[in-house]
């Protein structure tokens, strides 16, 4: 599924859900949505369950929430987030779609074109406060074509492809990384920690397979297993036109803007993956923000936290203490 902005014809304004710098756990059933000016905030993405009938409106920070009814005393219901979240039809009107409760006669409407305008369910009007667009959202590089950028297609037995054999290029990547990571509020240590763990998930080639061209098996700088995770959120962003190897192998194997196109696509993804769309956090003693601010001094338990948290390894894996020694050397280079 595709990742949408909502913008509300009348006003000219996106759908948002109220709060900023919001995870996916801040998404309780009944906080508020509202229009707002269009932005690339979090809370203004939504995806679709499926094509035009029948459809669950999702919130991309947190797809286990979406669109739902809150009943009031008298007047119209407020449309909240709610993990109660409702059907609805796109219903072709005279600008964009009107978006109708399935089986009612119901239809998400604001009064007026205000930032922070009030977003509920009534019935049919001729408004065009009550008719709907869509736009769908793409990723460009946030830095296109100013730095180097790694990526060689093959696994980590493919000497050109491990870059544990070749220093410079697992070092640039990883300044590119660290760079990426710092803006979006990760700790020294805490960046360490992570490419401890892609160093020996990948070697920080974001171009590099599991099993050679193997979609059912691992991917990228964080080994996404299946590869599908990837690139399935690859399509619906615009990043790729296919879900398949030789979409991620061309860019990898294009210029470097398309190597740069590659790396921004899977640390956006890690971001929405780790901080945003899934509870990692959920059943552990740390919360993410106690992760993303962890001190110099804490860098075993950040490493083996996010190893067990995020990698995931399988039984027998043995691989702990030669990340937890990678990582150590990231927090020296980067000290």
């Amino acid at each position: 599924m595709a990742v949408y902005n909502i913008i509300n014809v009348g006003a000219n304004k996106t759908i948002n859900i109220v709060g900023s710098n919001l995870i996916g756990n801040d998404l309780f059933d009944g906080r508020n949505v509202c229009l707002w000016p269009s932005s690339n905030s979090e809370e203004q993405k939504w995806t679709f369950s499926r094509p035009t009938t029948n459809v669950s409106i999702m919130a991309y920070l947190n797809e286990k929430v979406g669109l739902g009814v809150q009943p009031v005393a008298s007047g119209d219901d407020k449309c909240v987030i709610t993990r109660d979240y409702v059907d609805v039809d796109f219903v072709e009107a005279t600008t964009g779609y009107r978006i109708k409760l399935s089986g009612k006669e119901l239809y998400l409407t604001v009064k007026d074109g205000k930032d922070g305008a009030s977003i509920y369910w009534s019935s049919k009007s001729t408004s065009t406060y009550q008719m709907w667009k869509l736009t769908k959202l793409t990723i460009v590089p946030h830095n296109s074509g100013t730095t180097t950028i790694y990526a060689d297609v093959g696994t980590l037995s493919t000497s050109t492809a491990n870059y544990g054999n070749y220093p410079t290029k697992m070092d640039t990547n990883a300044d590119y990384i660290y760079k990426y990571l710092s803006q979006q509020g990760f700790s020294r240590a805490a960046i360490s920690a992570i490419l401890g763990n892609f160093r020996w998930e990948s070697s920080l080639n974001p171009g590099i397979w599991e099993v050679s061209n193997d979609i059912t098996q691992g991917y990228g700088l964080a080994q996404w297993t299946k590869a599908t995770r990837f690139l399935d959120w690859g399509v619906n962003v615009g990043v790729i036109m296919r879900a398949n190897y030789s979409a991620v192998n061309e860019l990898a194997r294009s210029s470097n803007n398309s190597r740069q196109i590659l790396i921004d696509a899977e640390l956006i993804f890690f971001i929405w993956d780790f901080t945003l769309r899934n509870d990692y956090f959920e059943n552990s003693s740390w919360t993410l923000s106690r992760f993303k601010a962890g001190s110099d001094s804490s860098i075993v338990a950040l490493t083996t936290e996010f190893y067990n948290l995020y990698e995931n390894p399988p039984a027998g894996d043995k691989s702990l203490e030669l990340r937890i020694t990678s990582a150590k050397e990231w927090l020296k280079r980067f000290s």
